[in-house]
């Protein structure tokens, strides 16, 4: 059985060659298989998913901010009664 701190260290190498490739504009599967030829897919796919769901929880981040900010820019656009 698989030590987990092995293979949290080995998805975590694998993840950064991931993110690496998304920089570079290439495919993010791809990239991880060939630097490490031989590795099963699901392995792969959880890599890759690591990749995906930081750039999910950016995408995210970034509606939130979106939302907030709208959310403040309405807010000083309401007119007071006295403005009404």
């Amino acid at each position: 059985m698989v030590r987990p701190e092995t293979k949290a260290a080995v998805l975590s190498a694998m993840a950064e060659i991931g993110r690496a490739a998304k920089l570079d504009g290439e495919d993010v599967w791809a990239a991880i298989a060939k630097a490490v030829p031989g590795a099963p897919a699901d392995v792969i796919a959880e890599a890759y998913l690591a990749v995906e769901d930081e750039a999910s929880a950016a995408w995210w981040e970034q509606v939130e901010k979106t939302i907030d900010g709208e959310v403040v820019r309405r807010a000083i656009d309401i007119k007071g009664p006295e403005e009404a």
